[in-house]
């Protein structure tokens, strides 16, 4: 037989039980709003990734386009110089040309032949 002392140690360790049962309830609630806390943080955190790889391929191709007129610009300047080359060149065969034809006609006027 039980006797009334054993039931209320029973009873007593029951009621521990339940208070430690309690109190571990209780902290999984806290753990389990600590983890929608920490989600919502993960989303505002990839939010904000996605951000800055829009903002990325936005540079990106700012920087594509800066190259792109960079590399129109030295065409442009390289046909620029080529043709200044040309001009140069064809100015001093046409003045030779002239002094070539000056002389000829200084020679003739004077009578001299070639």
């Amino acid at each position: 037989m039980v006797t009334e002392e054993e039931v209320e140690e029973v009873e007593e360790e029951v009621e521990d039980v339940e208070e430690e049962v309690e109190e571990v309830e209780e902290e999984v609630e806290e753990v389990e709003e600590e983890v929608e806390e920490v989600e919502e943080e993960v989303e505002e955190v990839e939010e904000e990734v996605e951000e800055v790889e829009e903002e990325v391929e936005e540079v990106e191709e700012e920087v594509e386009e800066v190259e792109e007129g960079e590399n129109l610009q030295s065409r442009s300047m390289e046909g620029r110089l080529e043709a200044d080359v040309a001009l140069e060149v064809l100015g001093d065969l046409t003045n030779e040309a002239l002094e070539g034809e000056f002389a000829d006609e200084m020679m003739k006027e004077r009578g001299i032949r070639k």
